[in-house]
This record gives structure tokens, C-alpha cells and sequence, in this order.
């Protein structure tokens, strides 16, 4: 419920911070899709505001306050990688808004601005760059001046952010070159970081690079293959397709599924029965396909909340 404040003894309106979950909490009543209409009024009653706050309007506009504030909740937690809107005036939560709890918006916006701020800063940096003379040094400067690329004390912004944040915005840009054409997919640095989110779950110890078959050794002595995808749309089947399997030869594999934020969506610790059963050999890549479909990651135990809190 919002907390309604009082000024001149009329009701305050909630800046779009305090809108962010009442928005979310709307789109999820209305079975996970509404337009912007129906969500507004969604969100309208869950937050129980009056006919005061709903009837005043937004300066110089044909607008509510309300309304106002609520497109911008809407804007942000797109950003925040919670609702996206495919199709005009229609807006849906991705999987991480189907599951996500109220506790965790207030880190999740946290991000959010770290990435708008982030931005800012390096398109402010571009057109100062844009805008200096080139000197005869910056001339001279040659093909192993330049592959270094930039220094990070030349970028102190990306020292101070999080972990999370650095591969949010990887993802930002990894997006962007897919839609150019550059890359294919945007997934990197999806297996590395599961690998790693992995080791500090178990305790245990990431195998050397030579070997193909398993990727972390728990303390017991299980050895764990592990696969991670990026999922923007769960309901997009080739978003759930794991890297393929060349070699049955561990004791059980670690599905991990991100979010478009590389927030642990979902984890799962699955035999090696359960995904063979599920596995379909590929002849021109020589091995076995698996889809990590929610029934299967429903046969293994689930280690979703175990790998968000070593995620932080």
C-alpha cells in the first residue's frame, strides 16, 4: 500500500519511486499484460489513492499527476529490466517482474540510476572528446597505444560500480552491437560469471581450462558442469537452448538463467539423468542439445535463492 502524505492538508502525490511496485504489483493482477490504460487504474486502486489525487492535474498538461508519474514508474522499471513494452501501449514483466519480491526495488532501482548516471557521463565524456583540437602527440599515437584501450583510471565511474552494474551495462552494449549486427548473441559474459557465482555458492574450486567436462569441484568432491543463459523472454523457446554437451562425464549440472540485467533469474542443480533424458543428439555440432525448459529445471533442486545471495 502507498503512504499517503499530507500537504496543505490535502493528499500528497507519490514521486515515481514510491509508484515503482504499485505499477508492477498492477501489470502482475492483470495476469502479467495490460495497456496503459487498464494498468494506471490498476495501479490507482492498489495504491487506494483519493479522488483528490486522481483528479489533479499535471501543470500545463491535459494529464494527470497521477498519470504523469505513473508513465515514468513505467519508464524506469523498463530500464530496470521488470517491464518491457513490446507492442504500443501494451506493457508486460519479464521474468524477473513475474518473481520479483517488493524488498528487492529499491536495489533494482539503485542500479538503474548507477546505469542512466554511467551513461551520462560517458556521453558527456564523447563530446568532449568530440569537441578538443587533435594534437600532433594524439597523431603520433600508434596501433599498440590504441589496442590498450581506455585505461581504468581514465574511467573512475566504472571503479565505482557494483559488480552487477558493470555487467548490466555490458549487457546494455552487448545489445546494442547485436542489433547492429556485429555480434550474434548476448550472452558473454553469461558462462563465466555462472562459473564464478558458482564457485562462491559451493565453496568449491573452478577446474583448469583444459577441462571440458566439468567447471566447478564442490568441496565434496561433485563435479558440476555449468550452463547460463540470458533470458529476455521466457517464453521464447531458442532463449532457453543450453550450450551443447559433449560429455556426460560429471555428477550434475547447474542451470543458471539470468535476466537481461544478468540477475539470477532462475537456478537449478539437475542429475545427469534427468538432462539426458532431455538431451537430443545434434550430429553437425557432435552433441546433445537440452532446452532448460521449466519442466525440467522443475525435476532438479532449486538453487535460485542460493545463487542470488551469493550475487549480492
Amino acid at each position: 500500500m502507498t503512504t499517503v502524505h499530507m500537504v496543505n492538508d490535502e493528499p500528497a502525490i507519490p514521486s515515481y519511486v514510491g509508484l515503482l511496485w504499485p505499477t508492477l504489483l498492477a501489470v502482475r493482477e492483470l495476469g502479467g499484460s495490460g495497456t496503459i490504460g487498464a494498468i494506471d487504474a490498476e495501479a490507482v486502486q492498489l495504491g487506494r489513492f483519493t479522488a483528490a489525487q486522481q483528479a489533479r492535474m499535471h501543470r500545463g498538461s491535459s494529464v494527470t499527476e497521477l498519470e504523469y508519474r505513473l508513465a515514468w514508474a513505467r519508464t524506469a522499471l523498463k530500464g530496470m529490466g521488470v517491464l518491457r513494452n513490446d507492442t504500443r501501449a501494451v506493457w508486460s514483466t519479464t521474468p524477473l517482474g513475474s518473481s520479483m519480491a517488493a524488498g528487492e526495488m529499491t536495489s533494482r532501482h539503485e542500479i538503474y540510476l548507477a546505469h542512466l548516471s554511467e551513461a551520462r557521463r560517458a556521453k558527456s565524456a564523447s563530446r568532449r572528446r568530440r569537441e578538443e583540437p587533435v594534437g600532433r602527440e594524439d597523431q603520433r599515437a600508434g596501433p599498440q597505444d590504441l589496442a590498450q584501450g581506455p585505461r581504468l583510471e581514465q574511467s573512475p565511474a566504472l571503479a565505482e560500480l557494483t559488480t552487477i552494474a558493470l555487467l548490466g551495462l555490458s549487457r546494455a552494449i552487448l545489445s546494442e552491437l547485436r542489433r547492429r549486427g556485429v555480434v550474434r548473441t548476448g550472452n558473454a559474459p553469461a558462462g563465466d560469471y555462472a562459473e564464478f557465482l558458482v564457485r562462491k555458492a559451493t565453496g568449491g574450486e573452478l577446474a583448469a581450462n583444459s577441462q571440458k567436462s566439468w567447471d566447478v569441484r564442490t568441496p565434496s568432491g561433485q563435479r558440476l558442469q555449468v550452463k547460463a543463459r540470458v533470458v529476455t523472454d521466457a517464453h521464447v523457446n531458442g532463449e532457453r537452448q543450453l550450450s551443447v554437451f559433449r560429455s556426460w562425464d560429471f555428477d550434475a549440472s547447474l542451470i543458471v538463467l539470468f535476466d537481461d540485467d544478468f540477475h539470477v533469474w532462475r537456478a537449478a542443480l539437475l542429475p545427469v539423468a534427468s538432462l539426458r533424458d532431455a538431451a537430443r543428439f545434434i550430429a553437425h555440432v557432435s552433441g546433445h542439445r537440452v532446452f532448460a525448459t521449466d519442466d525440467l529445471l522443475s525435476t532438479g533442486e532449486d538453487w535460485t535463492e542460493r545463487m542470488r545471495a551469493v550475487q549480492g
